[in-house]
């Protein structure tokens, strides 16, 4: 049994303004997750953080 496609079955309840208007959101809402995903992943490692923040030598 095929499920329905979720997506069509939303954008068809909204006009196309509406729809451009919740792509856009659901975009930059991403591309914020993704970079603080990268931030907070090369602030986790202490040579990675040393290396950004010219903070010397890493450690030992």
């Amino acid at each position: 049994m095929a499920l329905p496609n979720l997506r069509r079955i939303f954008s068809s309840a909204r006009s196309a303004a509406q729809e451009r208007a919740v792509s856009r959101q659901a975009f930059f809402r991403f591309v914020a997750f993704a970079t603080s995903c990268i931030c907070i992943a090369l602030l986790s490692s202490p040579r990675r953080r040393a290396a950004l923040l010219g903070a010397g030598s890493g450690g030992s």
